[in-house]
C-alpha cells in the first residue's frame, strides 16, 4: 500500500473516537457489562506493542 494511502487511513482511527485496545477477555467483559473500554490512541498502542514484542 502506498504511504499516501496509508497515512489518511491511519489518521482516521484516532479522530474517529472509537479506538480501544484490549484483550479478548477485556472485550468480552466490556460487552457483557455494557461498559466501554477506555479509548486508546494509535501511537500509544503502537509503542506499547513494540515494547512488549521487542524482546
Amino acid at each position: 500500500m502506498p504511504a499516501a494511502d496509508l497515512h489518511p487511513t491511519l489518521m482516521t482511527l484516532p479522530n474517529a473516537g472509537v479506538a480501544a485496545v484490549g484483550t479478548v477477555g477485556q472485550w468480552t467483559a466490556a460487552v457483557a457489562s455494557g461498559t466501554p473500554l477506555p479509548e486508546d490512541d494509535l501511537v500509544s498502542s503502537a509503542l506499547a506493542g513494540r515494547e512488549k514484542f521487542s524482546s
